[in-house]
């Protein structure tokens, strides 16, 4: 049976640290589920899906959290698609400030 999508998420119940902690924290824990996979060339990372409560309106904290998780995937391409040259290192992120995220079958606002 042939894979063509590896869904993986993470999510923080409340904010960390500081908010580059908590942006490298959610890509290690993507890359942690995509890792294991066993084969995660397979499924090179190509979008970023991003829905922030309103723990995270400060739009300063938020844009260091995004660059954290931005370079924390660019490293991780950079390392594992070494030999491929069309494989860009950037990954689109979308995102959405919302009332509440459910993950984990919780609600966290």
């Amino acid at each position: 049976m042939f894979n063509y999508l590896a869904f993986i998420r993470a999510g923080l119940t409340e904010p960390g640290a500081s908010p580059i902690a908590d942006g490298n924290n959610l890509a290690a824990d993507c890359l942690q589920q995509l890792k294991a996979t066993g084969n995660p060339e397979q499924f090179p990372p190509r979008l970023l899906i991003l829905l922030t409560s309103p723990a995270y309106q400060n739009t300063n904290d938020l844009g260091q959290m995004l660059n954290a998780i931005r370079q924390t995937f660019a490293d991780y391409k950079t390392e594992v698609f070494t030999n491929i040259e069309s494989e860009p290192t950037d990954v689109p992120l979308i995102g959405s400030s919302v009332e509440a995220v459910f993950f984990y079958r919780q609600v966290y606002d």
